[in-house]
């Protein structure tokens, strides 16, 4: 047996397991997001101090809004110079200047925030199991 198969079955496997790795963490982060956009707006734990209220959906729809820009902005420079998965290495120039399919993802982004801004608002308004339900659908048509 040659031993570059051996070397690229172990490259696959490695790739596989950082793949699964990245999949595992993001699900652990959207397992954990809701509960605690609950815990920001209703206080079930009781940690706020007597008289200071609950966040209301809008202002935390807000800081969620806001933290997931920054955090987009800083993983995506991040990885356009400190590549994870072998891909070809990239500048924020070159990636500025190609819009080949960033109208979609833009359409998808837009698309998103606009749907999480209306489960946060029904979560206010029917209760958060009922927000959580329809945040499954997306969850389980990946599945």
């Amino acid at each position: 047996m040659d031993g570059t198969v051996k070397d690229n079955n172990f490259q696959c496997f490695g790739k596989a397991l950082i793949g699964l790795s990245i999949c595992f963490f993001a699900g652990v982060c959207f397992s954990l997001f809701s509960p605690a956009f609950n815990l920001a707006t209703n206080d079930q734990w009781h940690t706020l101090k007597d008289g200071v209220p609950h966040l209301v959906v809008y202002t935390a729809f807000f800081y969620f809004s806001v933290s997931c820009f920054v955090l987009a902005i800083i993983l995506k420079i991040t990885f356009l110079y400190f590549l994870v998965l072998d891909l070809p290495k990239s500048s924020f120039k070159a990636y500025m200047n190609d819009w080949n399919g960033r109208g979609w993802a833009l359409m998808a982004g837009l698309l998103c925030g606009f749907g999480n801004g209306l489960q946060f608002m029904g979560g206010q308004a029917a209760g958060y199991a009922v927000a959580d339900a329809v945040q499954a659908l997306p969850l389980v048509s990946t599945f």
